[in-house]
């Protein structure tokens, strides 16, 4: 009986096609009404609550060999200019590393990505690029989703060992944690005591690596919070 209904199924199909009239020229063009007003599409997609706070990188635990989605480029190392205009703040690309790793004074872009990758950003990235707060022919900065706290959807990340901190993080410390939840657009940081920054001190630059706080090792404090405020990403120059 099975055999029989799957022959007259076949044989139906066939009779629709053979019934088809003969191929005709397809418009190239949306259509619309009026001359002035160009075709567009809209896209209406489901995002619900808590699209927007929830982690996108669902890994608890970093994996060094492991890509992570984000706005960062897993395969570069960033470094974070600070200012006293917020809408100058922003990290941005200073080398590659095939390996993800970033040892020195700067960040690992796919660190980053896991730690601070809310579930929105891949979605903004993949229909419009991202949150573009800066495009210019020469250069585009993108910027992470706000994080307004509601509910507990952003675990604080936390990776511990000196080599792994010194490979991902700008700091010789044996944990270092991150923390979006409920910072806006910003990432606060907490370090050990005794945890020390690679880089030069905020003495010598013109601006400082975090605009709250300088890192110079003396003014670490043990477990206290610490923000990269306006939290941009230069992704071309």
């Amino acid at each position: 009986m099975m055999k029989g209904i799957r022959i007259k199924s076949w044989l139906y199909s066939v009779a629709l096609l053979a019934s088809c009239p003969a191929a005709a020229d397809v418009a190239q063009e949306p259509l619309f009404l009026g001359s002035s007003v160009p075709g567009n599409l809209a896209i209406v997609p489901s995002v619900e609550f808590p699209t927007v706070n929830s982690v996108a990188n669902l890994a608890d635990t970093y994996d060094a060999d492991t890509p992570y989605i984000g706005y960062f480029d897993s395969r570069k190392c960033y470094d974070y200019y600070g200012s006293a205009a917020e809408s100058e703040r922003h990290f941005y690309p200073t080398s590659i590393s095939e390996n993800m790793r970033c040892p020195g004074p700067v960040w690992s872009g796919n660190y980053l990505n896991w730690a601070t990758t809310q579930t929105i950003d891949p979605f903004r990235w993949a229909l419009t690029g991202g949150l573009r707060v800066k495009d210019t022919p020469t250069e585009t900065w993108v910027e992470k989703a706000r994080h307004d706290g509601q509910g507990n959807y952003f675990p604080r990340r936390t990776i511990s060992g000196s080599s792994l901190v010194a490979d991902l993080t700008p700091f010789d410390a044996d944990w270092i944690y991150t923390d979006i939840d409920g910072q806006g657009k910003n990432m606060a940081i907490g370090l050990p005591s005794g945890a020390e920054y690679l880089g030069e001190d905020a003495s010598n630059r013109n601006t400082t690596l975090l605009y709250q706080e300088d890192f110079e090792s003396n003014n670490l404090r043990s477990g206290a919070d610490s923000a990269y405020s306006n939290q941009q990403i230069r992704r071309s120059n």
